[in-house]
């Protein structure tokens, strides 16, 4: 009898792990508090986190397409996740190329790079590698 309870609190346990584990990084990030602006040569970007949630305002340079997006932020070692639970365009571009996959995709994996306490480079490697590099500037 006792081993029946043993194996069947071994088996939640275990469904526990493997339920959440994937999830880990998003529910890390539920704490997050932060500010950053990131301009480039093309894109602008100004946003926050507050409590997991990445606000974006997005300035597209070249075709003068504004938009705002909203993400679950997961951050899992050296690698961010974002995955796109609304957005909107703002001012419609004059040139849908680059704000077509700004705004049409829907989940964006990259690296993490931290430069010191209060500024690390996101490279976007998916759907599109290098598509967005710039320097994330935290105002906490």
């Amino acid at each position: 009898m006792s081993s029946i309870k043993l194996n069947k609190s071994l088996l939640f346990f275990l469904c526990i792990i493997f339920v959440l584990f994937p999830f880990r990084g998003f529910l890390l990030n539920l704490g997050c508090n932060f500010k950053f602006k990131s301009d480039s040569n093309n894109v602008v970007n100004l946003g926050q986190c507050r409590a997991g949630l990445l606000s974006v305002y997005t300035w597209d340079k070249n075709s003068g397409g504004k938009y705002y997006n909203k993400f679950i932020m997961g951050t899992y070692s050296n690698t961010i996740y974002l995955v796109k639970v609304s957005g909107y365009a703002i001012k419609i571009p004059t040139n849908n190329e680059t704000s077509d996959y700004i705004f049409n995709n829907v989940f964006f994996v990259g690296s993490l790079i931290k430069v010191n306490d209060r500024k690390y480079i996101v490279d976007i490697d998916y759907p599109d590698d290098s598509v967005m590099t710039f320097p994330v500037n935290i105002k906490k």
